[in-house]
């Protein structure tokens, strides 16, 4: 009987469908930062927070969420290399890498730091520090700069 607002108007149709394309591009570059490189996911998250900024269509709480996400895959690249980089110090164990084993727990501090201030989860960020305290206490460490 009562029938509000079920014809839509021709433009109400294509801002709906603008929007929706809108979140759709969003979308796909979430599902391409997912397992990229910690640089290339910082690059994709200041694309993305760029292209929310200017855009206003898309809903606030999509926007919030997107980038929320992006956060997300952005810190678990820097988790994944700091992972890595430290499991490949720590199977360096003969005297003739010790160089080679400090460089990459350098590196490694360098992405644990990063995904730190991305918000990492506490049991991860314990369990690296337990394998760094490890690596170190194990010995066979020489300073970058021998010439002291």
């Amino acid at each position: 009987m009562f029938a509000f607002n079920l014809f839509k108007s021709r433009k109400e149709i294509e801002r709906e469908l603008e929007i929706s394309l809108r979140k759709k591009a969003v979308r796909d570059l979430l599902h391409d930062m997912q397992g990229t490189a910690p640089e290339e996911a910082a690059r994709l998250v200041e694309k993305l927070k760029v292209y929310l900024q200017n855009d206003t269509l898309i809903p606030f709480d999509f926007r919030q969420k997107a980038f929320k996400r992006a956060r997300v895959l952005e810190c678990e690249a820097n988790m994944r290399i700091a992972d890595r980089l430290l499991f490949e110090a720590a199977a360096l164990m003969d005297p003739a890498e010790c160089y080679n084993r400090g460089r990459k727990l350098a590196e490694s501090r360098t992405y644990f730091g990063k995904a730190c201030l991305l918000g990492v989860d506490d049991d991860w960020k314990r369990a690296y520090q337990r394998l760094v305290e490890t690596i170190m206490l194990s010995g066979r460490l020489r300073p970058a700069n021998e010439a002291r």
